[in-house]
């Protein structure tokens, strides 16, 4: 299909306000529809939101460890005079 033929396409069966098939975008860029596709999408969502507030002062491998130490007994610090 030549791209004379293609612009033909786009215009058969298209009521006003009618838009663009990825496989016509794709015949006339030469790109694969999946390529289209991609790029004519909108963008996914941040799949992860950024916490508010300063960073953590300690990380969460810190925290794990200081509740451990914690609750393995008695305090290891000296008592007070």
């Amino acid at each position: 299909m030549s791209v004379v033929e293609s612009k033909d396409c786009m215009k058969r069966g298209r009521g006003e306000g009618g838009g663009v098939s990825a496989r016509d975008i794709a015949l006339l860029t030469e790109r694969s529809r999946d390529t289209v596709g991609r790029i004519v999408a909108p963008p996914p969502p941040p799949t992860k939101l950024k916490c508010p507030g300063p960073p953590a002062t300690l990380t969460v491998r810190e925290t794990r460890r200081l509740v451990r130490e914690a609750s393995e007994g008695p305090a290891k610090a000296p008592a007070p005079d």
